[in-house]
């Protein structure tokens, strides 16, 4: 078994294009994705302005929405068909119509609805748009109704409590200041590491072709040249798992209130998981080329079904089907409920078990592999 894994160490030395699939992406992903949502919050989201009302009220309205950190109004519409191709296009991601009749309206106390036109596609966009949108619109009604409750009330306490609506406040345990990034980056990259994960066993397996397939060689060399190829792999991204939690924990400061061998164990699971698959798929495709085929449609779309930008209860059958044959999933509701709330270890074990069925995919590729002499 050493014999094998040092010749299939020499094999990857040898082979630039493995060395590159190894050692670049890995990193590359990471550097580009934190410097693209690291921040963790969103600055100056453009969103239009339709004034239909054209008075001081509707003036106070636009002004902070304009002043707000995460809002920018960069341009006024005459029309919803002026406005509805720069929404399209994402130019605006919000479009605000302030009617006819909203000064008139709020003087003789009349609701007046201002629609608000987003693009719900994107999420996380949309939901912090409607967030900050509201909370600048409902902090303009309290202002308009203090002149009067304050005549009516005597004392600013007293009319205040009659301006202000009962709002609740949800502040999330363990994501208080709502930054994206914690919850983003943190499946992201796991997502993007099986992807190379499936990559790199994939190019191991087509790449010394003496593994042998070869009908003088034995079903115990086999296994033993097969095994070195797999441990080879696993050790080298079991590394790189523990470069991106040093990152979380140290550059990014994200919260690791869990136990570090729970999730280590989970990232092994998680590792040997999508190795037994992308053998199973390559014993049964028996072709490099048509396997990375599958191996995409399979692995690629893991982050829009992992239950993080879109909640598993929320999924149609399909979705939640998909969901559950990803290991991936299974990870991150290990990493969620260790990382951030520190969970029960009883708990985390049952995540942990959940992975196992997968291997009886990599049971059955190798005796597929074995049987059809794969190359």
């Amino acid at each position: 078994m050493v014999e094998e894994i040092k010749r299939d160490l020499l094999s990857l030395l040898k082979s630039p294009f493995s060395l590159f699939t190894l050692l670049i992406p890995a990193p590359l992903i990471a550097v580009l994705l934190y410097f693209t949502f690291g921040d963790g919050t969103l600055h100056k989201m453009p969103i239009g302005i339709i004034n239909q009302d054209q008075t001081l009220t509707s003036q106070e309205i636009i002004f902070p929405l304009d002043a707000s950190p995460a809002l920018q109004v960069v341009d006024e519409y005459g029309s919803l068909e002026e406005a509805k191709e720069d929404l399209r296009n994402a130019k605006i991601f919000a479009l605000i119509v302030l009617p006819y009749g909203l000064q008139s309206n709020s003087k003789k106390e009349i609701p007046t609805l201002i629609p608000l036109y987003y693009n719900a596609q994107f999420l996380l966009v949309a939901k912090t748009l409607q967030s900050k949108i509201m909370q600048i619109i409902a902090t303009n009604n309290v202002k308009l109704k203090m002149a009067k409750n304050l005549v009516e009330s005597k004392t600013f306490v007293g009319a205040l409590s009659k301006s202000a609506p009962i709002m609740q406040q949800i502040t999330a345990l363990y994501n208080p200041d709502s930054s994206y990034s914690q919850f983003l980056l943190t499946a992201v990259f796991p997502c993007s590491l099986v992807i190379l994960v499936c990559a790199s066993l994939l190019n191991s397996l087509v790449r010394d072709p003496r593994s042998a397939m070869e009908e003088r060689v034995g079903i115990a060399e086999m296994l033993k040249v097969l095994g070195a190829k797999i441990l080879n792999n696993t050790i080298f991204y079991l590394v790189w798992w523990v470069l991106m939690m040093l990152f979380f924990t140290y550059i990014m400061d994200l919260p690791m209130r869990g136990q570090w061998w729970i999730l280590f164990l989970g990232a092994f699971l998680l590792i040997s998981s999508y190795h037994a698959i992308t053998l199973f798929i390559f014993a049964v495709a028996k072709e490099s080329t048509r396997a990375i085929s599958f191996i995409s449609v399979y692995s690629a779309p893991s982050f829009a079904f992992a239950g993080i930008t879109f909640p598993t209860n929320s999924m149609n059958t399909f979705a939640l089907f998909w969901s559950s044959l990803l290991p991936i999933s299974y990870y991150l509701q290990l990493y969620i409920q260790q990382a951030n709330y520190g969970g029960s270890g009883a708990v985390a074990l049952e995540i942990c078990l959940s992975m196992l069925p997968f291997f009886l995919f990599g049971l059955l590729g190798v005796v597929i592999y074995i049987f059809r002499g794969c190359k």
